[in-house]
């Protein structure tokens, strides 16, 4: 015979008995309705007679109780505070404040994953990054900062999800926000460094851009002009630009142009 749960005796559906054989027998209890009665131990006991009831029986034919505890784990419960903002320069922190809540210790488990179109990109990208697993214990509070250390523009998706010691279910969140790694001027150089108004004067830009197979363009102007532009198409695939063309100088222009670069957004 064996009982389960504290102050279980009160209860008949609680209490469940088996007959002996003779033989060793396997016996079996449900505890999936145990959790809102608040049971965390097993008691066993083997008697001599039918009746659960044995206050009156000779001791001598009523066994000594053993009793066995056990934890009844609720699902882990996840609350985290994102940042307001959701763009971030490459290699920029993610500060995270994340609260956890569970009957075990447990760990916190970080995904990021590169968003793509399906219909040309196929599956997400799975990105590496450190801190890819952090321990809790029980009620917690953590703050700490992640980085995405991407060498690209990229859309990315944060998949948080907690995980008890247990094996239990867990609770999911996500968080969505885009690195942005833009393109570096290295270099401008002219050709003539004192040029006349309405010259034709050569220069070369260098610049670095790390979004691989994205087409960028070359801008350039001078301050009371409109800008112009120099397509590139990113065939090959490169990170290190140099691109080289001439412009004819205004009339009435004073001072040197201003060159800036942009690129396609993603």
């Amino acid at each position: 015979m064996y009982k389960v749960g504290q102050g279980a005796a009160r209860r008949a559906d609680a209490t469940q008995s088996i007959t002996s054989n003779g033989d060793m027998q396997p016996f079996s209890y449900t505890i999936k309705n145990l959790a809102s009665e608040q049971a965390n131990q097993l008691t066993v006991w083997v008697a001599e007679f039918p009746d659960i009831s044995y206050s009156n029986a000779p001791r001598y034919s009523v066994s000594e109780q053993k009793n066995v505890d056990y934890v009844i784990s609720t699902p882990p419960s996840l609350q985290v505070t994102y940042p307001d903002k959701t763009i971030y320069e490459w290699n920029e922190s993610i500060h995270l404040i994340i609260n956890v809540n569970d009957d075990v210790s447990g760990k916190l488990v970080f995904q990021a994953l590169e968003e793509v179109d399906p219909d040309f990109d196929g599956e997400p990208l799975l990105i590496d990054f450190e801190h890819k697993e952090v321990k809790y214990d029980h009620a917690e509070t953590k703050t700490f900062d992640i980085r995405i250390n991407l060498e690209k523009s990229a859309k990315i998706v944060l998949n948080i999800t907690a995980i008890g010691d247990d094996g239990g279910d867990v609770s999911y969140t996500s968080y969505h926000f885009v690195v942005f790694n833009q393109p570096k001027i290295t270099n401008v150089e002219l050709k003539e460094n004192v040029v006349s108004p309405g010259t034709e004067v050569g220069f070369n830009c260098t610049f670095t851009d790390s979004n691989n197979g994205h087409d960028v363009t070359l801008f350039y102007k001078f301050d009371n002009l409109q800008p112009k532009s120099i397509p590139h198409l990113d065939e090959d695939e490169k990170t290190i630009f140099s691109i080289s063309d001439t412009f004819a100088v205004p009339n009435d222009a004073i001072g040197c142009p201003k060159v800036r670069l942009a690129q396609r957004s993603i």
